[in-house]
Parts: C-alpha cells; sequence; structure tokens
C-alpha cells in the first residue's frame, strides 16, 4: 500500500479520484492520464471509517471497478479529483 500511495502524489502524476461506496464507506476509483489524454484505471481505494477517524485503507486492482458502475478509463475532459 506504501508503494501504490507514493506512487499516486509522485511528482507530475496527474491523477483523478472518482468517488463511490463499498460496503458503506467512501472508496475512489483512481485514474492516472496517459501520454494521449486519456484517464486509465490504475485501482479502487477503500477507506475505513470509525467515528471520526479513518482506520484502514484498502488498495483493489482496476478489475473491480465495474462492479461500482465505474468506467475503465475517462475522457480528457473529466475531472473529480
Amino acid at each position: 500500500m506504501a508503494s501504490f500511495c507514493a506512487s499516486l502524489f509522485a511528482p507530475g502524476r496527474k491523477m483523478d479520484l472518482v468517488p463511490t461506496r463499498a460496503n458503506g464507506q467512501p472508496a475512489f476509483g483512481v485514474y492516472f492520464k496517459t501520454p494521449s489524454g486519456t484517464r486509465q484505471a490504475t485501482g479502487l481505494i477503500t477507506i475505513a471509517i470509525a467515528g471520526d477517524l479513518i482506520c484502514a485503507t484498502s488498495h483493489f486492482d482496476a478489475s473491480v471497478l465495474r462492479w461500482f458502475g465505474l468506467p475503465l478509463s475517462l475522457q480528457e475532459n473529466h475531472r473529480d479529483g
């Protein structure tokens, strides 16, 4: 998980986070911009919340995105995150 999070925030990375829900908790589809301008799905991040605290995060590969109604790519003008 640490290496995945480091890749999310690496200098020069262009990404979008698209909100959804997983088991009643917040989750985000993660999309990185390709040189062609398409934003390609790289996975899903889930956030488990207990009270006011984040108690866990999980990362899943992009194959699960369709279960959450999310596409495998976004058009250039889509910007949620």
